[in-house]
Parts: C-alpha cells; structure tokens; sequence
C-alpha cells in the first residue's frame, strides 16, 4: 500500500532524498524550489462539501440490498481528509471526542437510491444526526462551486425511510427538483423532530409524494412557497405526522389532479387548516386532505363556484372536532365532488347551504353520513338530478329532525 504524507514537507523530502541517490548530488534542495504548480496540486485538503453523519453512540449505515445503486461514485471517510469508495456495504462510525461519525460524499452522480425501496440506506444504532447539504452526494464539487447538481427522477427515493434513530435530517437546497426526487424520502422516520427547508417554487410529478409520511415526532411543517402545483405533488406528505401543531401556507391558486390528497391525513394534533384560495380546482385535488383530523376545529372557506370530480370527496371526514362547515358557494357540480365530505364529523351541528339546481352523479353520496349532532339539513332546490346524488346523504344523522324539501 502507498505511503500517505501528512505534510508536503514530508512528501518533499523524500523526493529530494530519492533525486540524490540517483545523482549522488549531495547539495542541499530545499523543498520550497519546487514548482508552485506541484505544489498545489499536491496539497493536502479537507474536503468540508460532504455530508455528515454523526451520534452520541456507535452506528453504522449500509443500503438495504448491500449494493452500489448510484450511476457514479460515492466516498466515505472517518476524518474528511482519507477517502475510499463505498460499494453499499455495512461500514462503521469512527468514534472521536465528540461521539461517532461518517462523513459521505460523491463525485458524478444524479441518483442515489432510484426507484426502488430496497435501495433505501439503512442507519443501525440511534440518535443519529445527519447534517450538511444533501446534494454533497451527487457531486461535492459542483456544491464547492455554489451550483445544484442534476437530479435525476427517484434520486432519493425512500432514502431514509423507517431510519427510526434518524433525529435529524440534511439540507436540501434544490430548486429544480425532478419527478418523484423526495417520494418516500423520510417516510417512517418516528424520531425526526424537524423537517428540512423546501425553497423550490417549481415542482415535479410527485416531488414531495409522502415524503414525511408517519414522521410521530414532527411538529412543524417547512414553508411551501410554489404557487403552481403539480400532479400529486403534495399526496400524503404529512400523513400520520400525529405531533403537528400547524399547517403550513398554501399559496397555490394554480392545482393539479391529485395534488393535496392525503396531505394532512390523521394528523390528530392540527387544529386550524390553512388557507386554499384556489378558485379553479382540479380532480381530487382535496381528497382525503384533513381525513381523520380529529383535532381540527376550524374548516378553510372554500372560494371555488366550478367543481371537478371527487374535489372535496373524504376532504374532513372524521373531523369530530369541526363544529362548523365552509361555505359551499358551487353552483356547478362534477361527479362525487362532495362525497363522505363530512363523514362521522360528530361535532358538526350546522350543514352549509347547498345552492346547485343541476346535479352531478354521487355528488352529495355519503355526504354528511354519521353527522350525529347535525340537527337540521339544507335546502336542496336541485330540480335536474343525477344517479346516486342523494345516495346515504344523511344516513346515521341520528339528531336530525327534519328533512328537506325536495322539489
């Protein structure tokens, strides 16, 4: 194995050594003669753009199929300064005077884990921190440069999912992100108490795709700046984060289908929704959005006059909290736009009115099902109908006195 210098002093020397035995020559070569050229390229660095894994304690970080599943190369070193190439084997933490730690970086990738959850990182031990900038892994010096490296589709797919002694996660400064890059990406990840900035205001099919998914210990959302929202881009982000407290803004007006599905879905502890001024909706852009928030005790108002199919269907069922529904100003109705909408909300005492004459199918099926405290229902001028419209409306509204009108 090569000699490794400390010092170029050290490297120097030696060279000088080597020329006097092969000239006999017994004059003095100072180390400072050689050419700065040399010099520098011969430097000793270390390389800070890398990113950093750290505990109090002794861990280990391995993917789960034990295998390269990155299209260039990664590197890894215990004191930043020696590197080897990593293959995805198990490797273990160096332990120093503050702990444990792995430092990782790469050169020349745009993937890391790919479209696979088997090719997940696999952290063994607990309290591990993970800090730095992200994109350190596709190639560190590009970030040396101050630029974004490339991404490729599913770059960190399922990274870190069910890394349950991951305490902390890195940077990710992207701001052109690729289809399905964060899908998955912290999903199960019980002990992360702080989710990452998320700058980018252009987004991809599925970019953030449950991406914090089951995170228990979460309590806060990073800031959503994109004002323009793409096919599933927000599905079931924050699904199960059962510690958040508040709900970031949402500033979009421009949806996609499938947008917000699933976004806040049984995060138990959130009281209040934020506001969605979207006026023009797309096809299930809603759906499921605050299901099973059963601490929500204030609805969004609801601009939008033009509905799309399944918009609003399961949007705040299970809310036994909500006591009181937005308005529902939409005159023109889309398939199961409001069905299971208020489904088993017990605490809902008050239905919205519901002005639309013109009907779509299932549009109100399901609608206020199990609503027990609701004690009076809407008018319902409707006069052009459509199947299963009316279908289980009330079903179960066990409060309820009178029906309404229907002419």
């Amino acid at each position: 194995m090569a000699e490794t210098y400390s010092t170029l002093s050290a490297l120097f020397t030696d060279i000088a050594d080597a020329i006097r035995e092969k000239t006999g020559d017994t004059a003095s070569i100072v180390a400072d003669d050689f050419p700065s050229v040399i010099r520098r390229s011969l430097q000793v660095k270390i390389r800070e753009d890398c990113l950093t894994f750290s505990s109090p304690s002794a861990f280990s970080i391995k993917t789960n199929n034990t295998s390269k599943n990155w299209d260039g190369t990664l590197e890894y070193s215990t004191n930043k300064k020696s590197w080897i190439e990593w293959n995805g084997e198990e490797i273990s933490a160096a332990s120093g005077a503050d702990g444990y730690v792995l430092y990782f970086s790469g050169i020349g990738n745009t993937i890391i884990a790919g479209n696979n959850s088997n090719y997940k990182w696999v952290l063994t031990g607990s309290d591990i921190s993970c800090i730095g900038n992200i994109e350190t892994l596709l190639d560190y010096a590009t970030v040396e440069f101050g630029n974004h490296p490339t991404m490729a589709p599913s770059c960190y797919y399922s990274m870190f999912s069910g890394c349950t002694s991951l305490t902390q996660a890195p940077a990710l400064p992207a701001t052109t992100l690729a289809d399905s890059c964060y899908q998955f990406m912290f999903y199960g990840c019980t002990n992360l108490i702080q989710a990452p900035a998320l700058p980018a205001t252009t987004l991809a099919d599925s970019c953030y795709d449950s991406m914090f998914n089951g995170c228990t210990s979460l309590t806060q959302a990073p800031v959503l700046p994109a004002t323009t929202l793409i096919y599933t881009c927000y599905y079931n982000m924050f699904q199960g984060c059962t510690s958040l407290t508040q709900a970031p803004a949402l500033p979009a007006t421009t949806l996609d289908n499938y947008c917000y599905e699933g976004m806040f879905e049984n995060c138990t502890a959130l009281t209040q929704a934020p506001a969605l001024p979207a006026t023009t909706l797309a096809n299930y852009c809603y759906q499921n959005m605050f299901r099973g928030c059963t601490g929500l005790t204030q609805a969004p108002a609801l601009p939008a006059k033009e509905l799309a199919d399944y918009c609003y269907t399961c949007m705040f069922q299970d809310c036994t909290s909500l006591t009181q529904a937005p308005a529902l100003p939409a005159t023109t109705l889309a398939s199961s736009c409001y069905r299971y909408m208020f489904q088993g909300c017990t605490s809902l005492t008050q239905a919205p009115a519901l002005p639309a004459t013109t009907l779509a199918g299932g549009c109100y099926r399901y609608m206020f099902q199990d609503c027990t405290s609701l004690t009076q229902a809407p008018a319902l001028p409707a006069t052009t109908l459509a199947s299963s419209c009316y279908r289980y409306m009330f079903q179960g509204c066990t409060s309820l006195t009178q029906a309404p009108a229907l002419p």
